[in-house]
């Protein structure tokens, strides 16, 4: 069951039939998934045919690097988000934030619609966009980050592009709404609640936080946390955490 199909059904479960607003919140999720992948082709077109205006237009506009916001293009801590330059890395990122945004297409039973899914998108991005350059400040260690700091590189022409911190910001929102709403990983048959899985990434990324790699964690962490403060600031009329800690206070 795909999550508009989980949205319509959901709505008809609380008897209140209200397709427009559900079909406008997917719609939106979809449209979002098209932009990455037009920015992709991009990308792709520009490798393909070796277009240096374009490729040096790409990451002048649509990489994240101390080098762009020095140069005053701070528009870049958002249109990175949708910039992606490997086939698998989009698959994943792109994979992960509909099966998440699918708990926002029926949240409350009518879904959260498209104006917070937009938020809760840029949101994401700004803040994990920030949490990564924040790490990777150019002058080396920043004792204020402690010992996740310790490989803050020197190079400001390091760059960081992809949806993953949006992806993590959506799955902290949704684990939010639906926390023990079962989720499988792929093709993995088992599944498991919701916020084990959130809780999970968020726990391996924290713990690799101060590795080698070339995975922005900063900026998943920093998205992770944008989407629980989001759910707790605009989301929680719609059921979830908050609805299940009021209901138990009410029972005692």
């Amino acid at each position: 069951m795909n999550s508009y199909q989980m949205a319509m059904n959901s709505i008809r479960h609380y008897g209140g039939y209200q397709p427009i607003r559900a079909r406008s919140t997917k719609l939106m999720v979809n449209a979002i998934i098209g932009l990455n992948i037009a920015v992709f082709g991009a990308w792709f077109y520009a490798d393909a045919t070796r277009d240096s205006k374009l490729q040096q237009l790409l990451m002048n506009n649509a990489t994240l690097s101390w080098y762009n916001t020095r140069a005053k293009r701070y528009w870049t801590m958002i249109t990175s988000a949708f910039s992606h330059k490997d086939l698998g890395h989009i698959f994943f990122n792109l994979w992960s934030f509909n099966v998440f945004a699918g708990v926002l297409c029926f949240a409350g039973g009518v879904g959260v619609g498209p104006v917070h899914v937009v938020a809760l998108t840029l949101g994401s991005a700004l803040v994990g966009s920030a949490s990564w350059l924040y790490q990777k400040q150019p002058q080396g260690r920043d004792k204020r980050w402690g010992p996740w700091g310790e490989h803050a590189l020197a190079a400001t022409r390091q760059v960081g592009l992809g949806f993953s911190g949006v992806v993590m910001g959506v799955s902290s929102a949704a684990t939010m709404l639906a926390p023990f709403l079962p989720i499988g990983f792929l093709f993995v048959p088992v599944r498991v609640p919701m916020f084990v899985m959130t809780g999970a990434y968020f726990a391996w990324d924290l713990f690799w936080l101060n590795s080698d790699d070339n995975v922005g964690r900063s900026a998943h962490l920093g998205g992770a946390l944008f989407g629980v403060v989001y759910y707790l600031a605009a989301l929680r009329g719609y059921g979830g955490v908050s609805q299940l800690l009021a209901r138990r206070r009410y029972m005692k």
